[in-house]
């Protein structure tokens, strides 16, 4: 649940963030000369490794707390598994 959280929120900044790339590029343009102002390679590569940071940034709490707490974490919800475990059938 954090880490989809955590990985949601980085979608939206990501493409907020590219949006707005995208729109300053023209405003760029005109100050660099010779210079790529739209290259692919680095916006993929940008937004993979902020994905990557956004990620590892939700798992570690997340994994933090499932070491602290495992059986909560297993029998949270009410599976067949849980109630196989409680001893009702």
């Amino acid at each position: 649940m954090v880490l989809n959280e955590g990985l949601r929120l980085g979608l939206w900044g990501l493409l907020a963030g590219l949006l707005a790339s995208a729109a300053l590029v023209r405003a760029l343009q005109s100050e660099l000369f010779d210079v790529v102002v739209w290259d692919p390679v680095t916006y993929i590569g940008v937004a993979v490794l902020l994905l990557v940071v956004t990620g590892l940034a939700s798992y570690v709490p997340a994994a933090a707390r499932d070491a602290r707490r495992p059986a909560a974490r297993r029998c949270a919800t009410n599976s067949w598994a849980c109630r196989r475990r409680r001893g009702a059938r």
